[in-house]
């Protein structure tokens, strides 16, 4: 009898494995890349930084293109934008978000904001420091979340892997 039917089958992965690995790899990827496991502990990031490392691995792991502040986005855009996010813009975007008044949907609001933080929070900071320099009269609070190791810069061979997976 032939069996060459059962040999092909032990070379392939069991349906559904491929893509489990690669959310595995992209979880991964995005918790290294927003230094997850220090600023979980530390106690003021505890209450909302997984929700922003959930969302972030949702967006990372979509197929089709995405509709942002009703604008439509190329993944390969959003999935660049995504994959640069550090934890310094995480906490910028939260600091933002704390701020703001009116939200109407929280989530939407957060996927806009981590989209653009990556572009965005340099200028901020910029403007930030531009205007404590201009007025003597402000004290400038140094930002707690700064005291943190930086962690290296990434080869761009992960975010190519991930662009190459969005068939």
């Amino acid at each position: 009898h032939n069996n060459s039917a059962d040999d092909n089958t032990a070379d392939r992965e069991p349906e559904g494995q491929a893509v489990l690995s690669e959310y595995d790899y992209i979880c991964g990827q995005v918790k290294s890349n927003i230094s997850y496991n220090e600023m979980i502990s530390r106690p003021e990031c505890s209450d909302w930084y997984d929700d922003y490392y959930s969302l972030i691995v949702e967006i990372l792991t979509r197929k089709s293109d995405v509709k942002i502040s009703g604008e439509e986005y190329s993944m390969q855009l959003v999935k660049q934008r995504y994959s640069m996010l550090t934890a310094e813009h995480l906490v910028y975007v939260h600091n933002q978000v704390s701020k703001a008044k009116g939200i109407k949907n929280i989530k939407a609001y957060l996927i806009k904001s981590l989209f653009n933080a990556p572009v965005t929070h340099m200028s901020f900071i910029e403007s930030t420091e531009t205007e404590v320099k201009n007025n003597s009269n402000v004290k400038y609070a140094g930002n707690r979340f700064n005291n943190f190791q930086q962690r290296d810069k990434k080869s761009a061979d992960w975010y190519n892997t991930l662009l190459n997976n969005n068939d």
